[in-house]
C-alpha cells in the first residue's frame, strides 16, 4: 500500500510476532521494517492508511528501538523526542528500555478516542504485541526527530514494476475497504458483527492461537466458537462476511474436531460429510485424525481461486494456524442458528 508517497506491507500471516522476527520477516522479501516517517502529519496518515487497508485489529512493530534514555531509528540513526506529541498517554515514559520497542496504534477506536497519537510501545520480545510493518528500502535521513517542521521525507513513489517487492504496490490512491457486514444490528452485540441472521466476532489481539485456546476465549466472553452452518450457501456467505468485516489474512478456527472418520461439530453432534463440496481441493482427505480440527478460509483470493470452497483443516495444536471466530449462543440446545432448509452436513 502507498501512503503519502512510501510504500508499506503488513505480514499477517504468522499472527502476531517479535520485534526481531518482524525486523526478519521484513528482511526476508527484500524490505526493511518501518521507519518512523519524519513528519508528524505523515505519521499519523499512516495509522490511517494502514487501517483502511488492513482494518482494525493491526498494530505494528516500527524500526525504533529504546537505547535507555530515547527511542532511535534503526536504521537513520534517528531518535524520537520523548516529549513529541505524537505518542499515546503516558508514552513513552519511563519505558526507553533497551527491551522496549516502538509501535504504531493500530486499533480503529484509537483514531476517535486519541487522535493524532499514532505512537506507542512494548516490549521487543513480546509475542502478542504486533504484526510486520515492512517499507520499501529507501535511503535514511539521519539527524532528523518528530515534531516540528522537517524535511519531508526523501522516498520516491514510482510506477509497479516487474522488479517490484511482491505484495507493495505503488503509485495511485490507497483503496479505502469498505467493511460490509453490519456489526450493529438487532440481536448482535456491540463488536458483533451479522451473517444471515447470526452473530459472529474474531478475537485479533493475541495473533493466531490453537484450536482449544480459541474455544477458551469465545467461552470468556459468553459465547460459543463458530459452528459451521447448516446451508451451504450460509457457510460460503460466511467466508465473505468475515472477509469484509475483518479483511484479509483472517483464517478462523470453528467448532468441529475429527473423530477419527470424520468432523464433528461441539457441541452439536453433527457431522461433516467427507465429501461435502464446501472442503478445499484435498481436504479432509486423509486428516480426520482426532488431533486436527475444522477452519474457516481467511484468504481474500480464495474468493475467486477456490469459490465455494470455505473449508479446510490443520492441526488443532498449532498455534499458526487462525483466530478464534465466535458466536452468539442462540439456540437452547446447540447454540445452532437453523435458517432454512438444504442442510450441508449429514446427521451422525
Amino acid at each position: 500500500m502507498n501512503s503519502r508517497g512510501t510504500c508499506y506491507m503488513i505480514l499477517k500471516h504468522k499472527g502476531y510476532v517479535t520485534w526481531e522476527v518482524a525486523k526478519s520477516m521484513c528482511e526476508d522479501i527484500g524490505a526493511i521494517m518501518a521507519i518512523p516517517p519524519l513528519r508528524d502529519e505523515d505519521a499519523i496518515a499512516l495509522r490511517k492508511d494502514v487501517l483502511d487497508e488492513y482494518c482494525d485489529f493491526s498494530p505494528t512493530w516500527l524500526s525504533a528501538r529504546g537505547d535507555g534514555t530515547r527511542y532511535v531509528t534503526q536504521p537513520g540513526g534517528r531518535h524520537i523526542s520523548n516529549t513529541s506529541p505524537l505518542w499515546w498517554d503516558r508514552n513513552p515514559g519511563p519505558l526507553v528500555s533497551t527491551d522496549y520497542c516502538m509501535q504504531l496504534d493500530g486499533w480503529k477506536f484509537g483514531l476517535t478516542d486519541r487522535p493524532g497519537k499514532p505512537y506507542f510501545t512494548g516490549p521487543c520480545s513480546n509475542e502478542y504485541r504486533g504484526f510486520p510493518l515492512c517499507q520499501e528500502e529507501t535511503p535514511a535521513s539521519p539527524g532528523n526527530e518528530t515534531g516540528g517542521p522537517v524535511p519531508v521525507i526523501t522516498t520516491q513513489a514510482t510506477a509497479v514494476t516487474p522488479e517490484g517487492t511482491p505484495g507493495i504496490t505503488t503509485g495511485g490512491p490507497v483503496p479505502v475497504i469498505t467493511t460490509q457486514a453490519t456489526a450493529v444490528t438487532p440481536g448482535c452485540r456491540d463488536g458483533f458483527m451479522n451473517s444471515r441472521g447470526t452473530c459472529y466476532k474474531i478475537f485479533k489481539h493475541k495473533g493466531y492461537v490453537t484450536w482449544d485456546v480459541a474455544k477458551s476465549m469465545c467461552e470468556d466472553i459468553g459465547a460459543i466458537m463458530a459452528i459451521p452452518p447448516l446451508r451451504d450457501e450460509d457457510a460460503i456467505a460466511l467466508r465473505k462476511d468475515v472477509l469484509d468485516e475483518y479483511c484479509d489474512y483472517s483464517p478462523t478456527w470453528l467448532s468441529a474436531r475429527g473423530d477419527g472418520t470424520r468432523y464433528v461439530t461441539q457441541p452439536g453432534g453433527r457431522h461433516i460429510s467427507n465429501t461435502s463440496p464446501l472442503w478445499w481441493d484435498r481436504n479432509p482427505g486423509p486428516l480426520v485424525s482426532t488431533e486436527w480440527c475444522l477452519q474457516l478460509d481467511g484468504w481474500k483470493f480464495g474468493l475467486t481461486d477456490r469459490p465455494g470452497k470455505p473449508y479446510f483443516t490443520g492441526p488443532c495444536s498449532s498455534e499458526y494456524r487462525g483466530f478464534p471466530l465466535c458466536q452468539e449462543t442462540n439456540s437452547a440446545s446447540t447454540g445452532v442458528t437453523t435458517r432454512g432448509q438444504g442442510p450441508a452436513m449429514a446427521a451422525p
